[in-house]
C-alpha cells in the first residue's frame, strides 16, 4: 500500500489501486481509500498529514478495510477546477473498473471546500459511495429515506456557516478592540511592537531613539520631504528592515497618526492607549504645513469648459491652458487643439469659445406651443402600447408560471427516486431557461405608459426652460446648467459652428436635420414621427 500520493497521471494510480484492491478480495477485507488533507502549502502542517493518515489507517484495520490507495494533500485551493487531487479522487470513484466504494477521511470539511463538490459528492453517495469520518465515526452512505438527506445536507451547510460564523465574530472583536483603543493588527509601525502581556503596542528598545530624532528634527520646519530624505539617509537613520528611505516611505511615515496616539481601523481613525511620540497637535499641525505644499502632480484648475468642448474632426478635446498676459498683467484662460487638418496647435481665448455655446443654446430653443404638440403626438402612440404591455404581461406570468409548476413536479420525481440525477440534470436546465426566459420578458413590460408619458412631459418642459435658464443664470452656474443636459459641445473651427450633444433622454428628442419643421420649429425628426 502506497501512503502518500504524488501525482503522475491517473492511469498509473488507478493500476496501484486495481492491484491493491485485489489482494483485499483475497484477503476477504473490504477495499477502500484514504483521503487526508490540510488547508495549507506550507511544510509546517507535514504532521498533521502524518497524524491523520495514522487515525485513518487505524480505522480502516479496526472496521475490516483494506487501504488501496492514500492521498496525502496539501490543498490551499478553494475552486473545483483548482483542486487537481479530488478532481483525481472523483474520476477514480466514478470508474466502474475500480469497483471501490468506501472512502475514509476526517470529516465533511476535509472533503469539501465548496458548493460544487457538495453536488459531486452527493452524485457519488447515490451510486453507492460510502464516505467513513474517523474522527465522529460517522458515514455518508446511500439512503433511501428523505430524512437521512436532509441531515446530511443540514450537516453541510453548517460545514459552511462555521467558518463564516467565526469570521463574522472575528470582525466583531477586531471592531471592539479598536473602540476601547487598542489596534487590532499586531503588525506594528517602525518605532512600536506588541507586547503579549499587555495586549498592547509599546515602543520598541532599539528603534525608539531613531524615532524620536526623526520627528523632532522634522518638526523643526527646515525640511522639505526630499531633503529631509537626504538628511536621514546621511546620519545612517535607516528604517526597520535596514532599507534607506525615499520620499514615498518618508511621507508615509510622518502622516501616520499612530505616532501621536491614534490609529486607523477600516478607514477609521481611533484614540488608542498606548504611549506616543509627539503630541495631537504637533501632528496636526505637521499635516497641516505638508498639505499646503504641492508634492507631486498639481491638481486640475476647474476651468468652465474643461472636457466638454471636443473637435468634430478627430474627436479630440480642447485641452484649458493658463497663460499670463503682458508682464504678466493678468491670468487668462486658453484652450488647445491640436487637429489633424491643421499643421499647428490652435488657441481660442475661453470668452470666444463661451460666445459659441451661448449662440448653441439659442439653436435648440422651443417655440411656446412645441412643448404641447410634441406631447399630442406621443398620446396616441402610447395609449396603444398601454394595451400592449398588458397582454405581453398576461402572457408572461402564464408562461412563468406554467415553468414553475414543471420544476416543482420534477424537483417532487427526483426526491421519490422516479428519475436520476442526470435525466434532473437535463429538464431542470431546459426549465431553468424557459424561467430566465419568461422572467425577462415580464420585466420589459414593468414600465407602464403612464411613467412614460410623465417622464416625457417632465424631459419636454425641461428643455423648453433651458434656454431661459441660461439667459438668467450667470458665470458657472450657466454652465452647470448645460452640463446637466449636455455633455459635449461639438465645435467647428473650420465653420466656427457649435452644436451640442445632448445626454439621455433629451437626445431622444434632438436630433440633428437639414431644416427645422414648419409647424414646431426646432423640432426633430424622431419626436415628429414618434420612434
Amino acid at each position: 500500500m502506497r501512503k502518500t500520493s504524488i501525482d503522475n497521471g491517473n492511469s498509473q494510480i488507478l493500476r496501484e489501486i486495481i492491484r491493491e484492491r485485489e489482494i483485499a478480495l483475497s484477503l476477504n477485507k473490504e477495499p477502500c481509500i484514504l483521503w487526508v488533507r490540510v488547508s495549507t502549502a506550507k511544510t509546517e502542517q507535514d504532521k498533521s498529514l502524518l497524524d491523520q493518515q495514522a487515525l485513518a489507517q487505524e480505522y480502516a484495520e479496526k472496521n475490516g478495510f483494506h487501504v488501496c490507495y492514500c492521498w496525502a494533500v496539501r490543498e490551499t485551493a478553494s475552486k473545483a477546477k483548482d483542486r487537481k487531487s479530488f478532481q483525481s479522487l472523483v474520476a477514480i470513484l466514478n470508474n466502474d473498473n475500480v469497483g471501490i466504494t468506501h472512502v475514509i477521511c476526517k470529516n465533511r470539511k476535509r472533503l469539501n471546500r465548496n458548493l460544487d463538490d457538495r453536488v459531486v459528492l452527493d452524485q457519488l453517495i447515490r451510486k453507492g459511495v460510502t464516505f467513513h469520518y474517523f474522527i465522529t465515526g460517522e458515514k455518508d452512505h446511500m439512503s433511501r429515506t428523505a430524512n437521512d438527506r436532509l441531515v446530511r445536507n443540514i450537516l453541510t451547510a453548517i460545514d459552511f456557516y462555521e467558518p463564516d460564523h467565526f469570521a463574522d465574530e472575528m470582525r466583531a472583536v477586531y471592531k471592539h478592540k479598536a473602540k476601547m483603543g487598542i489596534p487590532p493588527s499586531t503588525n506594528q509601525p517602525f518605532g512600536y511592537l506588541y507586547d503579549s502581556k499587555q495586549k498592547n503596542r509599546v515602543k520598541h528598545p532599539d528603534e525608539q531613539d531613531v524615532v524620536q530624532h526623526l520627528h523632532d528634527e522634522f518638526d523643526t520646519g527646515n525640511y522639505t520631504i526630499a531633503a529631509f530624505v537626504r538628511w536621514a539617509n546621511d546620519r545612517g537613520f535607516v528604517g526597520r528592515k535596514g532599507a534607506q528611505w525615499h520620499k514615498g516611505s518618508m511621507d508615509k511615515f510622518l502622516k501616520r497618526p499612530d505616532y501621536c496616539g491614534w490609529f486607523r481601523f477600516h478607514g477609521k481613525e481611533y484614540q488608542g492607549h498606548f504611549e506616543s511620540y509627539i503630541s495631537r497637535e504637533r501632528y496636526l499641525q505637521r499635516l497641516a504645513r505638508l498639505g499646503s505644499r504641492r508634492n507631486g502632480l498639481p491638481e486640475h484648475r476647474n476651468h468652465l469648459l474643461r472636457k466638454f468642448v471636443v473637435c468634430p474632426r478627430c474627436g479630440k478635446i480642447w485641452t484649458p491652458e493658463l497663460r499670463h498676459g503682458a508682464h504678466r498683467s493678468g491670468n487668462y484662460v486658453y484652450y488647445r487643439h491640436s487637429c489633424k487638418s491643421h499643421a499647428k496647435a490652435t488657441y481660442l481665448r475661453e470668452e470666444s469659445l463661451l460666445r459659441a455655446l451661448t449662440g448653441a443654446v439659442d439653436r435648440y430653443a422651443l417655440r411656446p406651443d412645441a412643448a404641447a404638440a410634441i406631447q399630442d403626438l406621443f398620446a396616441q402612440d402610447l395609449n396603444e402600447e398601454e394595451k400592449l404591455i398588458q397582454s405581453n404581461q398576461k402572457r408572461a406570468r402564464a408562461r412563468l408560471g406554467e415553468a414553475l409548476r414543471k420544476k416543482q413536479k420534477l424537483l417532487d420525481l427526483l426526491l421519490e427516486e422516479v428519475i436520476d440525477t442526470n435525466d434532473f440534470g437535463i429538464k431542470n436546465a431546459e426549465l431553468e431557461s424557459l424561467i430566465r426566459g419568461a422572467e425577462a420578458d415580464l420585466e420589459r413590460t414593468r414600465i407602464p405608459a403612464v411613467q412614460v408619458k410623465q417622464h416625457i412631459t417632465e424631459s419636454i418642459s425641461t428643455l423648453s426652460d433651458f434656454s431661459r435658464i441660461y439667459r438668467e443664470a450667470k458665470g458657472k452656474e450657466r454652465i452647470e446648467a448645460v452640463r446637466s443636459v449636455a455633455d459635449a459641445m461639438i465645435f467647428d473651427l473650420v465653420t466656427g459652428e457649435a452644436r451640442l450633444r445632448f445626454r439621455e433622454p433629451f437626445s431622444f428628442f434632438y436630433q440633428e436635420r437639414e431644416s427645422p419643421s414648419e409647424e414646431l420649429g426646432n423640432v426633430p425628426y424622431c419626436a415628429q414621427e414618434r420612434t
